[in-house]
């Protein structure tokens, strides 16, 4: 330290005198100190921050011109206990003299010199407010330049340690925090999963609520500390994670024969549910349903007639604890009777009412080749029992001959309901079971290789083995559960109709604007689980819905379609080919010229050859073409 501030400092219990002095000084005319500001209030004179030019030079220095001003002063770092400036160079000084402001005097006080063009002021207290400023000197002649604007700055305040979390919402999560003496407000941030971490907030009370929030997401917080000014942060907290709750679940009830299902929509984030069945007011745990996948529940062994009320939450584990919705709003609903699944005819309950009808009318080859004692009523089309739940609104698509039994498929239009196979006795043309479906996807064409049934569901080929479908067949169950596929096929393309001929599995796909294709298929392992090999794949005409082959290898393909007429036109035919299938098990398949069209009712379905009969299943509706 220079010497001459060594004195100063020997001299500071004189500095009222000197400031007596210096105002006697200006009667006389020699050394003069600058004016004082004066306080409103009390009239005492005080300095205030900005006034610099109100701060004496030090004992015996003079002031330069009033252009040599110090320039540059700034704040180059802060932290929670110093505070560094720096400023410009001044040419032929030999050190600079550092002051702060004193807020308890009301004055700017002397606090350090130095020959560096920096200084740092350390040993202060976290979260305070500082004005400093800086003069250049010139020892040898006693001169000094005029003090630079002052810079105001502030320490920063201490990191906040902890936080907690206070409630987690399904849209909102509120975090709480003790006081941090040294901060006069705090910085929320938030990173989602992305990574990405954005400021959402600030507060100055000991919480925030953090809003707008996905229900049943993760997310991540810190927080920061900021004193003054929301620029002036102290350290990030530890960075803790929590999730939202998850959305209050949409549930609906359905009736069905001594049970209720309860069915929603999967709800966000959600890991399981529970059920709640009511017991007069109080709400008791029925049901505790782990899984993403979850979105329904069956309650059995309910009397018909009597109402019962329900409610669910769906809730989230995350580290170990659950987080749950909102209760779903209280449902009650009677089970009721099912009658068994309907055998008789829906739109045309006569041979001369269907004879009758437009469809018939408009093909000549209907009128002249059908056979209507040979010919079939397909079951389900006015009720389906489905698991004890009747079904209105079955969709039949597919069909195929498994020895003594004919095989339809249907699916639930609304999709309320899984798909359904109706195994019906080929003689006697009665239902014997309906085979229920593990799933609600679209069910099409089927195929029987003489052990395994084969289902079209969109783009794959799924299998069920025969022999459960039989027995339930000869025991004449109401239905038959089918649990699980025994294979599941995935074919890269929409899967329309399949047929099974010489050994091969052939497949057609659908396409409404585009050419289908045609593709062959080796089986192994019937027994088992089959898989399918490709063996050959050839294009096919748009709007495929069914295929089958005739005994002397013709290939005949059912061509649909029920969009709108001015835009596409409606398409109901029949299409015979001679395709050459001498080398399909090497892949080389010729599909040949068409051979014949024949017009058919609107909306012909699947296709089966059996004995010397073509049977063409046909779904139609009364208007506006029946």
């Amino acid at each position: 330290m220079l010497q001459l501030f060594d004195s100063i400092r020997k001299r500071k219990a004189r500095i009222a005198v000197m400031i007596v002095a210096a105002l006697v000084c200006s009667l006389l005319g020699g050394f003069t100190a600058a004016p004082m500001a004066k306080a409103e209030e009390t009239g005492e004179e005080i300095y205030t921050p900005d006034r610099v030019d109100l701060i004496a030079p030090v004992e015996g220095a003079v002031f330069l011109e009033e252009k040599d001003v110090l320039t540059g002063l700034e704040v180059t770092e802060t932290t929670t206990d110093s505070i560094t400036v720096a400023w410009d160079e001044m040419p032929g000084m030999t050190s600079y003299l550092v002051y702060y402001y004193d807020f308890e005097k009301s004055a700017y006080v002397f606090l350090d010199e130095t020959k560096e063009q920096k200084y740092t002021w350390k040993d202060r207290k976290a979260g305070d407010e500082f004005y400093i400023t800086v003069c250049a000197y010139r020892q040898s002649s006693g001169e000094q330049s005029h003090f630079a604007e002052p810079v105001h700055t502030f320490t920063r305040p201490e990191a906040l340690t902890t936080f907690s979390i206070i409630k987690n919402a399904s849209t909102s999560i509120t975090l709480g925090w003790e006081k941090v003496e040294s901060a006069t407000g705090y910085l929320i941030y938030r990173t989602e999963a992305n990574g990405v971490e954005t400021k959402v907030g600030s507060t100055t009370t000991l919480e925030y609520k953090d809003t707008g929030l996905k229900s049943g997401v993760t997310y991540r917080y810190r927080i920061r500390t900021y004193f003054a000014d929301e620029e002036n942060t102290g350290e990030y907290s530890e960075q803790i994670s929590t999730t939202t709750n998850p959305a209050k679940p949409s549930m609906k009830l359905r009736a069905g024969n001594g049970r209720v299902k309860l069915t929603w929509t999967a709800v966000n984030g959600a890991t399981g549910y529970r059920i709640y069945q009511y017991n007069g007011s109080q709400a008791v745990l029925i049901a505790d349903l782990k899984g993403k996948s979850t979105v329904s529940y069956l309650r059995t062994g309910l009397k018909n007639g009597t109402k019962y009320y329900y409610s669910m939450v769906a809730y989230r584990t995350y580290k170990e604890k659950d987080y749950e919705s909102s209760k779903a709003t209280k449902s009650g609903v009677k089970p009721i009777a099912v009658a068994k699944t309907s055998t008789g005819a829906k739109l045309y309950k006569s041979k001369k009412a269907f004879l009758r009808s437009a469809a018939v009318k408009a093909c000549s080859f209907v009128k002249k080749q059908l056979n209507y004692a040979k010919s079939i009523v397909l079951p389900g089309m006015t009720n389906t029992n489905v698991l004890e739940f009747g079904s209105k609104t079955m969709v039949p698509q597919g069909m195929t001959f498994a020895g003594s039994y004919l095989l339809v498929s249907a699916y639930d239009s609304k999709g309320i309901d899984n798909s359904v196979v109706y195994v019906m006795s080929r003689s006697r043309k009665k239902l014997l079971t309906t085979v229920v479906l593990p799933n609600k996807t679209h069910a099409g064409g089927l195929a029987y290789d003489g052990r395994n049934l084969w289902i079209c569901q969109s783009t794959y080929l799924r299998s069920i083995s025969f022999a459960q479908i039989k027995k339930a067949a000869v025991a004449k169950k109401k239905y038959l559960e089918i649990k699980a596929y025994g294979t599941k096929n995935s074919l890269g393309q929409q899967a329309a109709a399949v047929t099974y001929y010489k050994g091969f599995l052939w497949v057609a796909s659908y396409s409404e604007s585009n050419s289908g294709y045609l593709g062959s298929y080796r089986i192994a392992d019937k027994t088992g689980k089959p898989v399918l090999t490709v063996c050959g794949r050839i294009k096919l005409p748009n709007r495929v819905q069914g295929l089958t082959f005739t005994s002397n290898g013709r290939l005949i393909l059912s061509r649909s379609c029920q969009t709108n007429s001015t835009k596409r036109g409606y398409l109901h035919q029949l299409d015979v080919y001679k395709p050459n299938l001498k080398k399909a098990g090497a892949g080389k398949i010729t599909l040949g010229k068409r051979n014949k069209v024949i017009n058919m009712p609107s909306m012909n379905e699947e296709i089966a050859v059996s004995g010397k009969y073509l049977y063409c299943l046909l779904y139609t509706s009364p208007s506006p073409r029946d």
